[in-house]
């Protein structure tokens, strides 16, 4: 019972800072587009995001990220900033979400994991092999030794997709990435299936980076090469995380990549500081808080954005600007 009442309080602690300091807030976004089935909350329908920037047009003052992060350091934040942020790399970003941005000429910058590169997600591909298993039926797979059994009859609110899939991520989150790729393999051989890749889940392509990396409203950032849980990596394997991905987008877009995000929001005191020792001058972590003087510039907090209408969003915005 001390968890959550500890974390009500740090909460509560954060929004009575944005009332008493000044600050500004970091939007963090996913996708924008209309799935059929999203059990990981990470789309924002196009019609919801244009009712979020109307809002933002109304009542904040949208900036460029890098902005912002220099505001802070000066101790001289505008009143109601905003900084909008983007991970993964979606596709959709370039050709669902940038249209929309470009109509309200707002700033946004992109966190691109650069081993997905016109490629789809792990995630996405268990989502769509869960869409393809009847949750009401036993599973067993096993690879690489991670052993998943599901057994529906142990479900309190009864078997559902949605709850296998947030089982089975929560299992193959940490693993290695070349044995998750084999257990993901073989859950495709449960189904008796295939499954090609949905061109709808890829991320940006290598043509798609270089047409974003000319546009003066876009920065792009890293974002790791392979989407990993940094804190649980020895520091070779975050050290290597961090400086190929920034190598990699340097040399696709010919500009200095400046920006980074942790994957998962997994960060630890030694990858904040290997991304300060590979040349990058901010960096946004996934705890909800404003950006004010004292925030340490890599380790920057973020407001998660859900799918909601403008009503619902300025609320939210109200809460903490």
């Amino acid at each position: 019972m001390r968890f959550p009442v500890r974390k009500a309080l740090h909460y509560s602690i954060r929004l009575a800072r944005s009332r008493l300091v000044r600050h500004g807030l970091i939007l963090g976004y996913h996708r924008i587009n209309r799935l059929s089935w999203d059990p990981y909350r990470l789309a924002v329908s196009p019609d919801a995001f244009a009712q979020q920037l109307e809002i933002l047009h109304r009542y904040a003052n949208v900036m460029p990220l890098h902005e912002l992060a220099e505001a802070r350091a000066s101790g001289s934040i505008p009143p109601r900033s905003v900084a909008i942020t983007f991970d993964d790399g979606y596709a959709d970003y370039l050709h669902v979400a940038r249209p929309l941005l470009d109509q309200a000429g707002f700033h946004s910058t992109l966190f691109m994991s650069t081993g997905y590169i016109g490629r789809e997600f792990w995630w996405d591909i268990q989502a769509r092999l869960v869409e393809m298993l009847d949750p009401a039926t036993p599973l067993s797979v096993s690879a690489g030794g991670v052993k998943f059994d599901w057994r529906p009859e142990a479900c309190r609110a009864g078997p559902d997709r949605k709850t296998l899939a947030m089982e089975l991520s929560r299992l193959l989150l940490p693993v290695n990435k070349d044995i998750r790729l084999q257990f993901l393999q073989r859950l495709l051989e449960t189904t008796g299936s295939s499954l090609p890749e949905d061109p709808g889940n890829q991320a940006l392509s290598v043509r798609d980076l270089g047409e974003l990396s000319k546009l003066d409203l876009v920065a792009i950032g890293s974002h790791t090469v392979s989407h990993p849980m940094l804190a649980r990596l020895t520091d070779d394997q975050q050290r290597t995380e961090i400086a190929e991905s920034k190598q990699a987008l340097e040399n696709l877009t010919g500009k200095t990549v400046n920006g980074f995000s942790f994957p998962h929001g997994s960060t630890s005191a030694a990858s904040i500081r290997f991304v300060e020792e590979c040349g990058y001058r901010y960096a946004c972590a996934s705890h909800n808080d404003v950006v004010w003087r004292n925030s340490n510039p890599f380790c920057l907090p973020r407001i998660w954005i859900p799918d909601c209408p403008g009503k619902n969003f300025l609320g939210l915005l109200r809460r903490w600007l």
